[in-house]
């Protein structure tokens, strides 16, 4: 074989390599397969304890001293020192009062059974299949004191048999929500709210918040579900 043979060999390898690594670490669907009227469904989420600080270049990092703190690197002017300290406070009192694992999966679960037309059930024992959330990270994402401020998650998301363990869909998902004053103060003006205004709010308004953005993020993740499915329906 000449060297450009050779080298051709070597590129269509590499090619048919990355294709299937992407394949491999991508979504799957195999929901065509599967009818589920009728059927009982339960969902997980497994959603780590502690929120993840975001930078704006989407490079996850946790500060080890503050391991609660969810907005950003606000800012580093040691004037904001103070602020900061105290908005912490209650943040970390907020993150610790949302129950992010049961409002999204409770979430999932409920607009999926609209759709697809499945029992949603409490007890995953009982279920047919199960809808699994897997969260890797979560948080708030702004790019500075004065910016407007994201609402995070990132992870998996998957469908299993449950009388065979075999996963069914599954589906990379990353959502991204702007922070406006309606979640955390219920307006319905819609104002995008700054980390100095998220900082400003009292523990009871920031759990209200973080309790209707993690509702939300579980709205937009069951549309990934029903686009799936009608998709392999077609």
């Amino acid at each position: 074989m000449n060297p450009i043979d050779t080298k051709r060999l070597v590129v269509s390898l590499a090619g048919i390599l990355l294709v299937t690594l992407v394949a491999g670490c991508g979504s799957s669907n195999r929901l065509h397969y599967y009818h589920f009227e009728n059927e009982s469904v339960a969902a997980l989420a497994a959603i780590p304890p502690r929120p993840v600080v975001f930078s704006s270049a989407d490079d996850a990092w946790i500060d080890l001293e503050r391991p609660i703190l969810s907005i950003l690197r606000v800012g580093t002017a040691i004037a904001k020192e103070v602020q900061l300290d105290k908005a912490q406070v209650r943040l970390d009192s907020a993150f610790q009062m949302v129950r992010f694992s049961e409002i999204m999966a409770a979430g999932v679960l409920d607009r999926g059974a609209d759709y697809l037309g499945y029992a949603p059930v409490s007890n995953p024992r009982q279920a047919d299949f199960l809808i699994d959330l897997r969260v890797d990270e979560y948080g708030i994402l702004a790019d500075s004191w004065e910016n407007s401020t994201y609402f995070v998650v990132q992870g998996e998301l998957l469908m299993l048999d449950n009388h065979t363990n075999e996963i069914i869909w599954k589906k990379r998902v990353r959502d991204r929500e702007l922070i406006t004053d309606e979640f955390f103060l219920g307006t319905t003006i819609g104002n995008v709210m700054t980390a100095r205004m998220l900082s400003a709010l009292s523990v009871e308004d920031m759990v209200v918040g973080l309790e209707r953005l993690a509702d939300g993020a579980a709205y937009r993740l069951s549309h990934k579900l029903m686009r799936d499915y009608a998709h392999a329906r077609r």
